[in-house]
Parts: C-alpha cells; structure tokens; sequence
C-alpha cells in the first residue's frame, strides 16, 4: 500500500513537472515570437527613418538646384523679359528670340468684271509669319528674321543685319534691312492700326535695301543716310531668291531722313496707337530718295529710269487719340531718251481713337494717289481693333474701298504680292470701284 502511494505521488509529480514544462515551453515560444515581431517593427522604423533622412536630403538636393537655378535665371541666363531670351551671365551676348502670326480672310469685289471673270473672290491667308533673332555680341548688335512666303511657303531670310556702336550718337548698320525714308514704312508690321499698310506706302515706298546705312541720334533729333543697291533690292521675290550684287537695276541709290521730336517719348512713336498714360507725342520727319539706273544696250535707264522721291510726315498722340499723316512725291527722269520727267504725288491721313480704354479702337483712314501715267484714285479704309494684351493679341476688322479701278501703278504695285498682301487686286479695263473686307487675328510670341 505504503509503495502504492509512493508510485501514485511520484505519477503525480511527474505528470505536473511534466504539464509545468509544455506550459513554460509554450510561453517560451510566445515570448520568442513577440521579441521577433518587435525586431521586426524596430527595423522597419529604422528602415522609414533611413527612408526619411533620404529623402531630405534629396529635398535639400532639389531645392538647392532650384536656388541655383533661380540665381543663374536672375543674372540672366534665360528668362522671358516680353521676348525669350538667352544670354551670357556677364551680359556680353545676348540672343533674343520672338515671332509674329498674321492670320487673315479677305473678301474683294470688282465692279464690272471683264467677260468669264469673277466680280467677288474670298478667301484665307497667312500674311505674315516670321520668326526674329535679335541681340548683341562683343558690343555688336545683330538681326536675323526668317519669314514664310504666303504663297508658298519657302522660308526665306527677309532681313539680316549687323549693328556696330561708334559712339553714344552715332551706329552703323550693314546689311539687308529697310531704307530710312518713310515714316509708315519704318513703323513695324506688329504696331500698325489697320489691318495692313496703305497702297500710296507700297506705290512710293523704297521698302528693304541691302547697303549701309549711318545712324546719328541726340535729344530729339535723329537722322540716318544710307547707300544702298536701290529701292527694295533686298525685297525678297516669291520663289524665295533676293537680288544679288550683279542682278540690281541701279548702280546706287542714296536714302536719308530726318525726324525731330516735339512732344513726348521716341518709344510713343514706334507704334500707331495712343494708349492710356503715354501723355501728348509729336514727331515730324522728312526723308529723300535718289536712285541712278542701270542702262540698258540701248542706252535707255532701267527700272522706269533715273528717280528721285520725297516724303514728309507727322504723328500725334494724346489722352487717347493718335494721327498721322504724309505727303509723298516722286520725279521720274531720263525713262527713255528726249522723253519729258514724269511726276507722280500720293497723301494718306488716319486717325485712330480708344472707344475703351486699351481694348477698343475705332479708325479711320484716307489715301490719294495721283500717277501721271495711271491716273487718280482715292481710297478709304474704316475699322475697328480689339486688344486682349496690346498689340501682342489683337483682332482687326476693317473695310477698304477704291473709288476707282486700280491699275498697276508701278513696279513695285498691285500684280505683284505687294497688291494680294493688303487685299486688293489688279483691274482689268472694264473695272470700276473695288471693295475688300479684311478680318485679321495677331499673334506676337
């Protein structure tokens, strides 16, 4: 009994050390996976801490790059200053990079057109398409525009030239570029009021050279002289070629003008338009013309011959309100032997007016051309422009009436793209007055 007892109590002892063990087990194994799942958790911390600090420090990577950046962009590396430019950070060089889109739809009535042919002709056009490379280099200005002819579409060099700096006053330019002679001419294409230039402009304008041309400016005085091949021998033809040095009908030309500021700013008078604040402007200028042909084998001058033109103008602005005016005149000698001189007269005068302030402008505009050879012909043009940011975004609608047919005045007229770019065409006999709608959206970038 006594060995029973002792046998029951030692099973017992047994079987509880026994249950005291699975237990300590089983909390050992607790104990070694909660310490796994904390390790764990400490190294997925220190993994988002590794994280963190990582990513500050790309942080302070980006935002140093920004601030260098952003240095480099306020000594003037690169940057939009109205135009987009590039530019050394010691300004010594400068490239400015800009464009100008003329979008149009023109719709012209002929009265009376000749028999099988179309009184009314409508349609789209790219007027104007241009992208302009100006700056500076070393102390030397340059310009370079490429332009897409509306016809074709070749891509040509409209104008290039170099600008050197003699002194405060006095510039030299060389190159292809517009002959100083008349005030609307030498007002930019961008900064017109109507949708284009007057036809009495492209009659008795000189338009582009290629020559040299001295520039002297003081106070309110400015003047410039150029030598040049002659009246538009840097225009470039249709199929996209310009004259070269052996292909001029003249053997020189001599353009110069003057101009005086009476009142107000030079700026105010690089466009047509009297914005708000500008305060009263009045510039008067005058400029000449003489051009010595080429003969031919039978000793008769070229181009129409020998010529000599004249232009005086003016405008004005003030408190909204801008006016201008010219008055041009063109003598024609020695066309072909024992023949008299032909003279030739033409005048324009617009006036534009804010109807609201910046955004709307009414104008209107009267030119007369009167061609010893071709007879008189007045023309009015009205319309309206809506600026959205100033002459950079703007609409222009406008009407243009001849009151008689309008001929080829000359070689630089009408036929020719001068006459398709402002809308008008060439009449035939039977023509009587012409009619053209214009609609016009720019876009300077």
């Amino acid at each position: 009994m006594e060995l029973n007892k002792t046998m029951l109590a030692l099973g017992g002892s047994l079987a509880m050390g026994l249950a005291s063990s699975a237990q300590a087990g089983t909390e050992l194994d607790a104990l070694k996976t909660r310490i796994a799942q904390l390790e764990a958790k400490q190294a997925a911390q220190a993994t988002d801490v590794a994280r963190a600090a990582a990513f500050s420090a790309l942080v302070d990577d980006v935002l140093a790059d920004v601030d260098a950046r952003s240095s480099a962009m306020a000594a003037g590396t690169a940057g939009h200053d109205g135009k987009f430019f590039l530019a050394s950070e010691d300004g010594s060089s400068k490239l400015n990079i800009s464009g100008q889109v003329q979008a149009r739809y023109i719709w012209n009535s002929r009265d009376n057109s000749a028999a099988g042919a179309e009184n009314d002709e409508a349609g789209f056009q790219m007027r104007r398409t241009k992208l302009k490379f100006t700056g500076n280099t070393n102390g030397v200005g340059y310009k370079a525009v490429l332009s897409a002819n509306r016809d074709t579409s070749n891509v040509y060099l409209s104008d290039v030239a170099l600008m050197l700096k003699v002194s405060d006053n006095l510039k030299v330019k060389i190159g292809r570029d517009k002959l100083p002679f008349n005030l609307e001419e030498l007002t930019s294409s961008t900064k017109q009021v109507a949708v284009d230039r007057t036809l009495v402009n492209e009659v008795f304008g000189v338009g582009r050279g290629e020559g040299i041309t001295l520039m002297y400016s003081k106070d309110q005085l400015k003047t410039a002289v150029a030598f040049s091949d002659g009246a538009r021998s840097g225009e470039v033809a249709p199929a996209g070629s310009a004259k070269d040095f052996d292909d001029n009908t003249s053997n020189f030309a001599v353009t110069a003008r003057v101009e005086y500021l009476v009142s107000g700013t030079w700026d105010q008078g690089k466009d047509q338009s009297a914005w708000s604040g500008e305060g009263q402007n009045l510039i008067v200028g005058a400029g000449v013309h003489y051009q010595d042909s080429k003969a031919n084998a039978a000793g008769a001058p070229l181009s129409n011959g020998n010529s000599f033109s004249y232009t005086v103008d003016a405008s004005f602005e003030n408190n909204g309100l801008s006016l201008t005016g010219a008055f041009f005149g063109q003598i024609i000698s020695d066309q072909t032997p024992g023949t008299a001189d032909l003279n030739h007269y033409g005048a324009t005068a617009q006036a534009a007016y804010f109807i609201e302030a910046d955004t709307k402008q009414v104008f209107a505009r009267v030119e007369s051309i009167d061609i010893e050879t071709a007879g008189n012909n007045v023309i009015w043009t009205a319309g309206i422009n809506c600026y959205t940011k100033g002459h950079a975004a703007k609409f222009t609608a406008d009407v243009v009436f001849a009151t008689q047919p309008v001929t080829a005045y000359g070689a630089n007229i009408v036929g020719t793209s001068s006459g398709t770019g402002l809308g008008l065409l060439a009449d035939t006999g039977t023509n009587d007055a012409q009619t053209a709608v214009r609609l016009q959206y720019q876009l300077l970038f």
